[in-house]
C-alpha cells in the first residue's frame, strides 16, 4: 500500500512539474521560433559554433537584440512633427504640360 502511495505522489509531482510555471507562457509556432533565431543570428549569435559558451553567447545575443529593439521604437511625438511639417509645405505644380 505504501509503495502505491509513493508511486502516485511521484507521478503527480512529475505531472505538476511539467506544467507551465505561469499563466502568461504561450507556445510558439515553428515560424515564430525560426524568425526569433534569424534575429539572433543577425545580431551575431552563432548557434552550435561553441558549445562551451552556449548560455553566455545566447544571453549576450538576446541582450543585443533587446538593445537594438529599444533603439528602433519610434517616438510618437517625432512622427507627428514630421507629418505635420510635410503637410505644411505648399505643393508646387509645374506648367509644363
Amino acid at each position: 500500500m505504501l509503495r502505491v502511495t509513493i508511486t502516485a505522489v511521484l507521478c503527480a509531482a512529475t505531472l505538476l512539474a511539467s506544467l507551465p510555471t505561469s499563466a502568461d507562457q504561450t507556445t510558439k509556432t515553428r515560424a515564430q521560433v525560426s524568425a526569433e533565431l534569424k534575429e539572433l543570428v543577425n545580431v551575431g549569435y552563432q548557434p552550435g559554433s561553441d558549445r562551451t559558451q552556449y548560455p553566455r553567447a545566447l544571453q549576450a545575443a538576446q541582450r543585443r537584440l533587446h538593445d537594438q529593439r529599444a533603439l528602433v521604437v519610434p517616438n510618437p511625438g517625432d512622427s507627428n512633427d514630421a507629418t505635420h511639417s510635410a503637410r505644411s509645405q505648399p505643393t508646387v505644380k509645374s506648367n509644363n504640360q
